[in-house]
C-alpha cells in the first residue's frame, strides 16, 4: 500500500482530518493535501514520518517504507 492510502486509511480509521493530522503533527496542510493527491513528496524527515505513524496509530516501519525511505534501524 502506497504512502497516501496509509496515510488516508489510518485518518479515516481514527476519525482525523487533514487539519488535525497536521496540526498535530506540525505539518502545513495544503503541502500535505498534496503529498496525499501525489502532487509532492511524503515528507523526507524520518522524524515527520515517524510522528504521523504514531499521530495515526500506524506502524512506523511500514510508512517510512512506503514514503520511499529507509527506516535508521535497517
Amino acid at each position: 500500500m502506497n504512502f497516501a492510502r496509509r496515510v488516508e486509511r489510518g485518518m479515516a480509521e481514527r476519525g482525523v482530518g487533514l487539519r488535525e493530522l497536521c496540526r498535530g503533527v506540525g505539518l502545513d496542510p495544503s503541502f500535505f493535501s498534496k503529498v496525499l493527491s501525489g502532487k509532492r513528496s511524503p515528507p523526507g524527515q524520518e522524524s515527520v514520518l515517524r510522528q504521523i505513524a504514531s499521530f495515526l496509530g500506524l506502524d512506523a516501519v511500514g510508512l517510512i517504507v512506503a514514503a520511499g525511505r529507509i527506516p535508521s534501524e535497517w
